[in-house]
């Protein structure tokens, strides 16, 4: 079975590389000097992310080029307070083969090496904007969640609509960007309507049985109550509102696991407000780090040169 399981895994990583460097040769034009390049930075940023997870116990399930980049998946959940650390450790190890590109430049004098530093450079600072699933989006949606659970919603319509106004002017990039912005917002929705739910199916039922409203004192009420469950049924409709009741119903049936399930997952601990300001200065931090060392390089080779060094 395993042996099944890794060569699917191995199959899956081969189909990936293999579109990656399709896509940006033949489609994009890229010299395949270039894109292999690009492959190995990549795996590099992403060999990052696993690294710092592991060191938090969040375990790698694999690596996969895809045709505009590459992941790591990750098993389990990420703890909000692990989830700066992990984020930018991917442009922070991202940066090594720009470094390395740059002291050989130092050293041979070639420009191409300039280049592929730029470039390197620019792909870690694009993935530093902060909209999901970019490594800054989930970087400041750590840090928001810290503030307020709207926070992340109302910059995700912010960053959305700025997205959209920068398409006009600076291109269709912006457009997927506003895609992101777009995708943020809604999961920031479904989350605060998925808690706020789970907020009145406490209260109601510990008014049904007269408890403390806290997930713990409801789901052993209802273990007590479980000899008469059309009882727990008339008397919950008497204190749920019809909809939410039926709503449950619809997601859970007649399952009380899964309800109590439901009830028993508390929010997420965020990250206190002293750590958000921390992580927050070392994002500006990277951010401003990256973009100065981009500037620099650019004194070498012209940014838009080292572009244009990539097409054959």
């Amino acid at each position: 079975m395993s042996n099944e399981i890794d060569t699917k895994k191995l199959m899956r990583q081969l189909v990936g590389a293999l579109s990656f460097f399709g896509i940006w040769t033949l489609l994009f034009g890229i010299n395949w000097h270039w894109t292999v390049a690009l492959m190995a930075a990549l795996y590099v940023h992403e060999t990052g992310h696993a690294i710092v997870a592991k060191s938090r116990g969040v375990q790698n399930a694999g690596m996969y080029f895809h045709p505009f980049g590459m992941v790591v998946m990750l098993k389990g959940n990420i703890k909000p307070q692990d989830s700066p650390a992990i984020s930018l450790a991917g442009p922070v190890f991202g940066m090594l083969p720009a470094m390395v590109a740059f002291i050989a430049f130092i050293w041979t004098g070639k420009d191409t090496l300039a280049g592929f530093a730029i470039v390197a450079t620019i792909i870690n600072l694009f993935n530093l904007l902060p909209l999901n699933p970019l490594d800054g989006g989930r970087v400041t949606h750590a840090l928001l969640g810290s503030l307020s659970p709207y926070a992340s919603k109302y910059f995700a319509a912010a960053c959305l609509l700025g997205c959209l106004v920068l398409s006009y002017y600076a291109g269709p990039v912006f457009l997927l960007l506003a895609y992101f912005g777009w995708v943020e917002y809604r999961q920031a929705s479904q989350l605060l309507k998925l808690n706020q739910t789970r907020l009145d199916v406490i209260r109601d039922f510990a008014a049904v049985y007269h408890v403390e409203a806290t997930a713990s004192a409801v789901i052993a009420a209802r273990k007590q109550h479980e000899q008469n469950p059309a009882e727990i049924d008339r008397l919950s409709l008497e204190f749920a509102t019809e909809i939410e009741w039926h709503d449950l119903r619809v997601v859970f049936g007649n399952d009380a696991e899964e309800l109590d399930s439901f009830l028993r997952k508390e929010p997420p601990p965020q990250l206190s407000l002293g750590r958000a300001g921390l992580w927050l200065a070392v994002y500006g931090a990277t951010v401003l780090s990256l973009a100065y060392f981009a500037f620099m390089l650019s004194r070498f080779v012209p940014i838009q040169t080292a572009f244009a060094m990539m097409r054959y």
